[in-house]
This record gives structure tokens, sequence and C-alpha cells, in this order.
């Protein structure tokens, strides 16, 4: 099983007690280790005769917000534990796991068995520090640092404090599309758009059980969020709308440049960075403080040496995410299905606002997602790429029968229960179509060449299914797909795509499978990870009471906020009301503290 970091690891070393290192004998000196991540990373290990002494990066081509952010902290951690047998980080595993691999090669080089050195005991500091500003933010995702830009530029003083030990959150594991009603570029391409029409088309698709407070402030201002991100603060967004959808009449989307939710976290970082704007990294709030009734602070714990802080502020926003980790409010059906949410979405948000009599909505409610695919214990968002093949090739969706059994670009509410229902799925894909979806996969950084590569060399014998043959027939038997039935199912949907029109399920049709192999067959995942519960909130992002009475200066943003989208979770949305909220949340607190 992979090893996953998480703050509550290193929590857990500071109580540890009586674990010692293995009788190992060092020979002192600098050794070198190798190991491959998102790209080639290398490093030095200093040995004394008694053990680590440190570590250094020679080489990595890690992205600097996520990757570089692990291989600042990681070291420091493997040296307080001497060993690698930590968890990886959660969010950026392949990182991580590359960085324990390249110190072990290193600890080997010097004849020392990595195995045989279990973690020591971390010792917990009780230095405590205190720190001031005017608003402190919790979570440094996509809603924490775009509300810490908007404050910034409005004259505030900010302090983010992020309990992982890179910034992104749940914005940094998506595709970086984002709702965008009524933007700048919208206008220019003669789209005919209103936030009326997009909240009727959000209120239908997530079964009219929204709060209509969120989501009229998603369809209202999501637009002037993107246009103030791109033209004032100078994220490189693509200069395009995107298509009209099975939940969208027009196209209302604007993703990053990078096509990753990755570079759309790095270029928003890079701002803070520019702005001075300070981040603590793998610093936990544990409570939201009050005077005599009035917000005042939080307190917070830095997670891997115990250090305390008290932060003194005159408001806190809480941007915490969700809670797809927290198993107090999820349902245990879920967990027949992968969880590929953040691992920092534990709920701390929910707890610290509960402290002041917040009301909770949908709590019961959390996003099923297909389009995935399975990597270990848990599964990885390509639905952009599926989505892209559909349109743009012959690929199709099959059940295990060897059928189609729906619309694959028909709405999520729609497709993801079929998928359920059915059992195993695969996109049956030509030469062309594979080498495009997995291309973009490995470009937005979701898995790397190397794992790529690995997974063709299976060839539908691990854990992730991407079997390859050179005829249909033949790659239908490599996974257990009626081959028969595939093949009549290519030769009917080559009859829809001739005549212009799929009679069984109404896709959008204008492309064949190449007549040529190979042929691919990928095994796609569902899975749960957006929470659509939270707390409730007022049109200035307040979070309110059970007498429906505003909290003086305690505000939320992000996943945190409860019935934005309903029953279901709409395409774009998740980044949309990240960034959407995190700006308003900004220029309310600034209103607030003005007066």
């Amino acid at each position: 099983m992979m090893k996953k970091l998480t703050a509550l690891c290193l929590a857990l070393l500071v109580l540890m007690t009586g674990i010692a290192m293995a009788d190992t004998s060092f020979t002192p000196g600098v050794y070198a280790g190798e190991a491959t991540g998102m790209g080639h990373l290398a490093v030095e290990v200093t040995l004394s005769d008694s053990g680590i002494e440190s570590i250094s990066i020679v080489e990595d081509n890690e992205t600097p917000a996520i990757g570089g952010e692990i291989l600042k902290t990681l070291p420091d951690a493997i040296v307080a534990a001497q060993s690698t047998q930590l968890d990886t980080v959660a969010g950026a595993t392949i990182t991580s796991a590359a960085l324990f691999e390249a110190v072990d090669n290193a600890l080997r080089a010097a004849g020392v068995d990595p195995a045989r050195l279990t973690p020591q005991a971390v010792q917990a500091s009780e230095e405590t520090e205190t720190l001031t500003t005017d608003v402190v933010i919790v979570g440094a995702g996509g809603a924490g640092m775009t509300a810490a830009l908007k404050l910034h530029e409005l004259g505030y003083q900010t302090i983010i404090l992020e309990k992982q030990a890179f910034v992104g959150g749940a914005t940094a594991m998506s595709s970086s599309s984002s709702l965008a009603q009524g933007t700048r570029i919208q206008a220019e391409q003669g789209v005919e758009d209103s936030p009326e029409r997009c909240m009727i088309e959000l209120l239908v698709v997530g079964e009219y059980e929204n709060d209509a407070t969120p989501t009229w402030l998603l369809s209202k201002y999501s637009g002037a969020a993107i246009d103030w991100l791109s033209d004032e603060m100078d994220i490189k967004f693509k200069e395009d709308v995107g298509s009209a959808s099975a939940e969208y009449s027009v196209g209302r989307a604007r993703a990053h440049v990078s096509g990753s939710g990755t570079g759309l976290v790095e270029d928003i970082k890079a701002k803070v960075d520019a702005r001075g704007i300070p981040v603590l990294m793998n610093t936990r709030a544990t409570e939201v403080t009050n005077d005599n009734g009035v917000i005042s602070g939080v307190k917070a714990v830095d997670v891997n040496t115990g250090k305390q802080y008290v932060v003194n502020a005159k408001a806190v926003l809480l941007a915490t995410g969700g809670y797809c980790y927290d198993d107090t409010y999820i349902d245990p059906a879920l967990k027949s299905l992968p969880n590929s949410g953040s691992k920092a979405n534990t709920g701390d948000g929910i707890r610290m606002a509960l402290q002041y009599d917040a009301v909770l909505q949908n709590m019961n409610m959390v996003a099923v997602a297909g389009h995935g695919i399975r990597i270990g214990d848990t599964s990885h968002h390509t639905q952009g790429q599926s989505k892209t093949a559909y349109r743009n090739t012959g690929t199709i969706l099959v059940d295990m029968n060897g059928r189609r059994f729906a619309n694959e670009l028909g709405r999520h509410a729609v497709l993801f229960p079929k998928m359920k229902e059915v059992g195993r799925t695969f996109m049956l894909m030509d030469q062309a179509a594979f080498e495009a979806y997995t291309t973009s996969c490995v470009n937005s950084k979701f898995f790397s060449q190397e794992q790529l590569d690995q997974w063709i060399e299976e060839n539908g014998t691990g854990v992730t299914v991407m079997a390859h043959a050179d005829t249909i027939e033949e790659v239908a038997n490599i996974v257990g797909v009626n081959a028969e039935n595939l093949i009549d199912e290519v030769a009917k949907y080559d009859g829809f795509v001739e005549k212009g029109e799929d009679t069984d399920f109404g896709r959008a049709v204008s492309v064949s499978l190449s007549k040529e192999g190979p042929y691919y067959l990928v095994e796609q995942c569902l899975r749960y990870s957006t929470t659509l519960g939270g707390v409730t909130i007022n049109q200035e992002l307040q979070i309110v009471d059970h007498l429906n009475q505003p909290v003086a200066g305690l505000y939320a943003a992000g996943e945190l906020v409860g019935g934005v989208f309903g029953a279901n979770f709409p395409p774009s949305t998740g980044v949309g009301w990240a960034l959407t909220s995190g700006m308003l949340a900004g220029e309310s607190i600034a209103e607030y503290l003005s007066k």
C-alpha cells in the first residue's frame, strides 16, 4: 500500500514514545540518490556516524507551488524522524514517494538498509508565537488565496494558515475550468448569457436542493471574478468560453492556460508571494477565538514541531474545504468507491464554525463523479480528457457486456448513476484518441509518464487498467469484456456516424473509431470527492447562526459553504465558486473592517 503523509502522521509522531532507530552503523559522508517523480529527482544525503544529518535537493522538476513546497519541508521531517518510513503527502503522492525512494537509494549507497530505520519520536515544542494582522485566512486553496489578493488590493494585511505542506487544496486537483457567467470574453464572442439563465440551469442540475444565496452569488459574480483575476491580477486564463453542454445551454467556462488546477494554483500563489502575503505552511488552525463575543483571531499549531500560534485579527475567513475525509457525515455506502478528494478536507472549518452556532445544510450530499482512473487505493479525475475524447474522436463508453449504456456526453447526474448501475466501465479508444487523452493527462500532471509506461506494460493486469491489442477482439479478451458484443457495438456506432444521428442515446456523433489497431480499453472509475453540504452564509459570506444572525467577523468561502450546488455537482462550479467566493469574501471583509 502506498504511504500517505498527512499532518496527522507527524502529529502522532509527537506523541509516540519508546520508538527507537534500529541498531545501525553509519559511515559518515555525503551520498547521492536518484528517483523519478514528475521528472528526475536527485538528492544528497549527509550522514554522521550516528544518523542522517541533512538532505539536500540537487535536481528536481516538480511544480513549485505543490511538489516544490514538499521538497522544502519533507526532508526536514525525514531528518527529524531519522527514517523514510513516513506517509506520502496527500495531493503530492508522486513527489513525496520519489523523495523517499531517492533518499533510500542514497542510504543504500552508504551501506544502510532503509527498512531498518524506524521513525524516531519528534519532540513537541512548548514555544508559542503571537502574530497580529487585519485578517487571518484559514486555508490556502483557490478561495483563501483569492481572498488574500482582494484584501491586499483593498489595503488590508492578511496571514494565511495552511495545514498541508503545499497550497492549492481541491483547486490544485481540478482541471482549472471555472464557471464564469458574464465575462468580457463572453461578450466579445457574442455569447448571450445572464445571471438568471445561469442560476436556473444550476437549480435544475441541483434538483432545486440549492441554497439560493450562494447559488445566486456564483451565477451573478463568477464572470466578474474571472475578469478581475485575469485583468487586474494577471492570472492567465484561456481566451475562450468553452462549449455548451448537457448542463449548460451556452459556453460559460474559463480554464487556466495550463489546463490544470496545478497551473492555476501556481499562478495564484506567485501573485500572493509577489505581494508579500505570508503563508504559514504545516500550520493547522484549531480554534476561532473571541474577546467578549467579538471574533479576535485563531489559535493554530505547527503540525511538525508542535509550536503554538496565537493569531490576533479583526476578522477570520474559513476557507478550509469540505469534509470528504470526515466519516462523521459521509454515508458508509460511499466507502465502496475511491475517495479522490483532498485529504486536507477533514471538516476542520465545520468544527470551528459550530463553536459559534453555525447552521449546517445538505450534509448528506456528496458528489459522485465518473471518468477517473484508479491509482493505488484512490482515483484521479480525468473527466475533462474523457469528455474531449467523446467530443472529438470515436471513443465510446461500454460495460462488461460490451455495450454502450448512456449518452457519454449527457448530464453527469444521469450518466454517473448509470455507470454505477452497470458496474465496471471502459472507454474504447483508437491510437490517436489514446495518445491525445494520455498526453493531456500527463501535461496536466494527473499522472506521470513513468506511471503511464508502467500501466501500458502491465496491459490490463494491474490496478490501473489500460489494456491494448491490435484488434478489438483481442483487447476485449484481455479484460473480459464480451468481444462479440463490443465488435457489434462499434459497427452500430459507425452506422450512427454515417447517418449523423445516435438513435440509441442522442450523442452528437461525427467521428468513427479507426479501422486499424491498436485499440485500448481504459477503465473508468466512479469516485467521490466534493462534499455539497456545509455552513450557511448570508450575501456578505458571513456565517449565520440558528437565529439567522451573522456571526460578526466570521466568514466562509469555497467548499466549506453548503448549498451552492444542490444535490449534484455541475461541471466547472467547484473552481468557479472557489474564485468567486474568495473575491466576494475579500470585498465583504474589507467593508466590515472599514466600519
